[in-house]
């Protein structure tokens, strides 16, 4: 019988003759010592397994905001439907095309500070993508209010750049947009707003495949279908699939990887351009 059993035979017989041996009190004590320290050694154990649960709880959701937080980062133009109108340039080189655009108070800035700017006249150039680079703000000229502000703003800096491009889009107005100019001279551009304003150099085949409509100066626009579709509704919604034909079109630029580099924003010297 061990020191414990022992014990407790006595003290349940009551034979008050049998005393307590010292050594077997001894024993109990250490015994209910080594069961406190197992107790309390399962407790931490226990407490570090539901620590260590939370901890891979935190970062499971972690992982999941940061995908999420990269997935917002990655549509500012599919939230915003794109902007209404941009410049595509076949060019990497940032500070050469900052200083053909003449910008001051240039700051770095991220796309959705960017995309801001299309309110305001300011332009945002971003970063180098698949060796074009995009301009979008409300500092670039209006073909439709002003054309010939337009015609010298791209050849001057086409003369400076080599190839840009250019696209504007109103949805509401179903007015659009392109041209296409190269070492200061005009390959294509057309305009239609009520109206065409500018129709200058030979369709180009992407512009054939997608069967938009471009008018003679002075040729009325034809009526709407039995479909009821608008024909200038049409050729709108065809020029980002123009933009992604010949160059790059922004609102399909949807990958993390792009939109985490950051590009600059800044205001033109002056808004007569060229």
């Amino acid at each position: 019988m061990n020191a414990f059993g022992r014990l407790l035979q006595q003290l349940n017989t009551g034979d008050g003759n049998a005393a307590v041996q010292p050594l077997d009190l001894v024993a109990v004590i250490l015994l209910l010592l080594l069961v406190s320290i197992g107790g309390v050694a399962l407790f931490f154990m226990w407490l570090a397994r539901r620590h260590t649960e939370a901890l891979r709880l935190e970062i499971s959701r972690s992982r999941l905001a940061a995908a999420g937080s990269a997935e917002r980062r990655a549509a500012p133009a599919a939230i915003f439907g794109g902007p209404a109108r941009w410049l595509a340039i076949r060019s990497s080189n940032t500070p050469l095309i900052q200083s053909a655009l003449r910008l001051r108070h240039v700051q770095p800035c991220t796309w959705e500070e960017g995309f801001a700017t299309a309110r305001e006249r300011r332009l945002f150039v971003t970063p180098p993508v698949e060796g074009w680079t995009l301009v979008f703000g409300g500092a670039l000229p209006e073909a439709r209010e002003d054309i010939d502000a337009c015609y010298r703003f791209l050849l001057a800096l086409s003369h400076k750049l080599g190839q840009v491009q250019y696209f504007t889009m109103d949805r509401a107005l179903n007015h659009h947009g392109w041209a296409w100019a190269e070492g200061g001279k005009i390959v294509r551009a057309y305009v239609w707003a009520g109206e065409t304003l500018w129709n200058e150099g030979p369709e180009t085949a992407t512009e054939q495949g997608l069967s938009v409509r471009c008018l003679a100066y002075a040729e009325a626009a034809p009526l709407s279908d039995l479909t009821f579709t608008d024909p200038a509704a049409a050729t709108t919604e065809k020029v980002a699939q123009l933009a992604a034909a010949w160059s790059l079109n922004p609102t399909e630029l949807r990958e993390p990887r792009i939109f985490n580099a950051p590009g600059i924003a800044g205001e033109p010297a002056s808004l007569k351009y060229f």
